[in-house]
């Protein structure tokens, strides 16, 4: 039987990833000192942290938490769950304050979440968790990301094409574009990713390299 993947919810495999990182980059070594530590919050409701990262795509945070805060209220029980939005109509959801294309991958994810048997995700590697997320109209390679990082503790992601961590770079490395971001984490971060990225998000809130974005894009 194969044994589970590592999860940075356990603090010494997180330890682990931030003395690597600190002995690989002197640029993110000062981030670290800056920051301090690693915290990673675990969320442990799948289904509620996919419903919030289709609600976040492509707005701030604060508006994000707004329109999250609407759609639970409009559930019977103030929580997100397949059965709550299965049964809110498309107009219920777009007056919670999300697009029609945003209310309708709610729906679609309400519909698909039995068969994503999310239940199974902690054991699964990461390809097919990714694989059972973008198979859901809606979400793709990014909302995967996501769920690995913040729902499951994988330490070697990366999102490079999140805004927030696209500004840290440039700001910390001079990094302009994707590529050369992509070709630093492979060399240099991995296999902690995850925990490089989570300093980069945390960069940006310390030094105000952008707005709107505070402790997590999720």
């Amino acid at each position: 039987m194969n044994s589970p993947p590592p999860c940075l919810f356990n603090e010494d495999v997180a330890a682990t990833g931030v003395h690597a990182l600190r002995e690989a980059d002197p640029v993110l070594c000062g981030v670290i000192d800056r920051v301090g530590p690693f915290r990673l919050k675990p969320e442990k409701d799948l289904f509620a942290l996919l419903v919030r990262v289709v609600i976040s795509q492509q707005i701030s945070m604060a508006a994000a938490k707004t329109v999250a805060a609407r759609l639970k209220a409009a559930t019977p029980r103030g929580k997100f769950t397949a059965t709550a939005l299965r049964a809110l109509s498309i107009e219920e959801i777009r007056a919670c304050g999300l697009s029609g294309v945003k209310a309708g991958y709610v729906k679609n994810l309400a519909e698909a979440a039995r068969g994503m048997k999310l239940k199974e995700f902690p054991t699964l590697p990461d390809a097919e968790v990714t694989a059972r997320v973008t198979a859901v109209k809606g979400l793709g390679p990014w909302t995967a990301r996501m769920v690995l990082m913040f729902g499951l503790g994988r330490p070697d992601v990366l999102p490079v094409g999140d805004l927030g961590i696209r500004n840290a770079a440039r700001s910390l490395y001079g990094f302009d574009t994707v590529p050369p971001l992509a070709e630093h984490a492979a060399d240099v971060w991995a296999p902690w990713r995850t925990v490089a990225a989570w300093y980069l998000w945390r960069h940006i809130d310390t030094v105000g390299v952008t707005e709107g974005l505070h402790d997590y894009p999720v």
